[in-house]
């Protein structure tokens, strides 16, 4: 028996063309899916028409916290809405309020003022929406 026999045995012999086709028609699909994906998120996260995030936030009071936003919006018409939410010491949420920006300059600062149910330590928020885009962007 010679070497190549010997390895044909213990491995099988040369795969079929059809085999050949099958592995990269399947590659081919996986690189076109992957392809497809990475397209699809880089569209979705650079299509942004409102986006917001707290500059500054002041606990004035037990049941008082005000917040500094500033947001950026697509355009003067661009209809935003933007969440805040004041959180307490442990993590809850304390206080929440949505605030329409409707009118104004393109980028601009708005003061928020949120009531809350006891004591807010830090003040969060998700982004604002807008009618075209409803995931909050901050």
């Amino acid at each position: 028996m010679t070497d190549l026999d010997d390895l044909t045995q213990r491995y099988g012999g040369r795969r079929s063309v059809g085999v050949r086709v099958v592995a990269l028609l399947l590659v081919a699909g996986l690189v076109a899916g992957a392809a497809t994906y990475l397209v699809w998120v880089l569209t979705d996260r650079f299509d942004v028409e409102a986006q917001g995030d707290v500059a500054t936030y002041d606990v004035r009071s037990d049941h008082l916290t005000v917040a500094t936003l500033e947001v950026v919006r697509e355009s003067t018409s661009t209809e935003a809405s933007c969440t805040v939410s004041a959180l307490s010491s442990d993590g809850g949420v304390v206080g929440e309020v949505t605030v329409p920006v409707t009118d104004g300059p393109v980028r601009q600062t708005v003061e928020v003022e949120i009531r809350t149910e006891r004591r807010a330590t830090t003040v969060t928020t998700e982004g604002c929406t807008s009618p075209g885009q409803p995931r909050a962007r901050t």
